[in-house]
């Protein structure tokens, strides 16, 4: 079976409400790996991804908001050099807490999350 093709170019996009951005490095179909930039004081809309998402916090801060319904059942807050696993499918939204510093997170994805990529590179939506 021959191997799909990598994208080579990073692909850039501005989330709307100056939330932030979204780097997308590279993503195949069955791995994809980007970087957020979460602006101060701004957070991701709560949504889910098809497949497990691992998280790397490069620098400042992220909270992570998990639900159940419409509560908030747990928060993890993320400082640099640590790293968590949201699991596929778990509600949850990515907060900035600081009022001061952007939260830069990279995030990998080991399945096919080309919904989440398209709705990305559509503007649609990024949360």
């Amino acid at each position: 079976m021959p191997e799909k093709e990598p994208q080579s170019q990073f692909e850039i996009y501005e989330m709307p409400e100056g939330r932030g951005q979204v780097v997308v490095s590279f993503t195949n179909g069955e791995h994809s790996i980007g970087v957020m930039t979460l602006n101060p004081g701004q957070e991701l809309p709560v949504h889910t991804r098809p497949v497990d998402e691992q998280l790397v916090q490069l620098s400042g801060l992220t909270r992570l908001d998990y639900y159940e319904g419409d509560i908030v059942v747990e928060q993890v807050l993320l400082y640099p050099n640590e790293t968590t696993v949201v699991s596929a499918n778990r509600r949850h939204s990515h907060v900035n807490p600081s009022g001061e510093e952007p939260s830069l997170i990279m995030s990998r994805f080991d399945g096919d999350i080309s919904e989440v990529v398209t709705n990305i590179r559509q503007n649609k939506k990024i949360g």
